[in-house]
Order: C-alpha cells, then structure tokens, then sequence
C-alpha cells in the first residue's frame, strides 16, 4: 500500500475477483468521516495479466512506481516499473516504463521508494543472494 502526501489517496496491491491478473492495483480515496471508497482496479492501463505489487506514490503523487512479473517483459522475476499521472484525475496514468539496468536484473526487483529531495530510487533486490537494499541515482535531486 501508498498514500499520497496529503493522507486522501491509498493504492493498494491486492488479489480480487476483479483483478486482471494474479494481483492489481487498485485506488480508494477517503471519504468524509475518514472513511475510505471501495477500492477500485485502476485498469489495464496500469495492470496487466500478471502479478503487480509493492506501489509507491512519489511525494507530489505524479509517479507511481511498482514491481510486476509481466511475463517476457521482464528481465527475470519481478522488475520495478514508473507511470505518470496524465492529469488530476487518479485514474489515467502514461504507459508503463520498465526500468533499465542497473536497477531491473535478472533477479526478483521489487518495493521501490523513490526519494525527490535526493533524486535516488531505493528499490530491493535478490540479485546477490540475498535480500538487500540498492540505490539508483535516477534524477537529479531538488535544490
């Protein structure tokens, strides 16, 4: 799960029987009461046929970066992905851009958090082993 910055938006990972695929990615927003909307599968422009997971929501809440084993393209496992909102309506967002090495290998790549202050993308990793933590200088950082 994510929220945005302002504590009103959540996209969740879940398994439903609306899914697309093994697991989607669905938004709820909060309600008066602080009550939160069923969640809703943010469709086949973010999820595809396979398993996405471990969302994360920039802090402007204009990125939104998760992992998925989208069958032949990934590079083996799951590989981090980012897709842009096209407005500021939660529900349309650009097409998904697979990351490149060094950040997607042929190991499972998952639970991105990207930070803007600083420009880096901390993602996890199996590729030496073991479960380790990895950063990627992707942008240049905010000044």
């Amino acid at each position: 799960m994510t929220m945005s910055s302002d504590g009103q938006v959540i996209i969740i990972a879940m398994e439903r029987s609306d899914a697309i695929g093994r697991s989607d990615l669905y938004i709820s927003y909060r309600q008066k009461g602080g009550h939160w909307s069923t969640p809703k599968n943010l469709g086949p422009g973010v999820n595809s046929l396979w398993r996405e997971a471990t969302p994360h929501l920039s802090e402007n809440g204009t990125s939104l970066y998760f992992s998925s084993d989208r069958g032949s393209q990934t590079a083996g496992g799951s590989d981090i992905f980012v897709q842009h909102r096209l407005d500021d309506d939660w529900e349309r967002w650009s097409a998904p851009q697979r990351f490149r090495a060094p950040i997607n290998s042929s190991a499972h790549d998952s639970h991105p958090y990207f930070n803007e202050a600083t420009g880096y993308l901390y993602f996890n990793s199996n590729r030496d082993g073991s479960s380790d933590i990895y950063r990627v200088q992707v942008k240049a950082p905010k000044v």
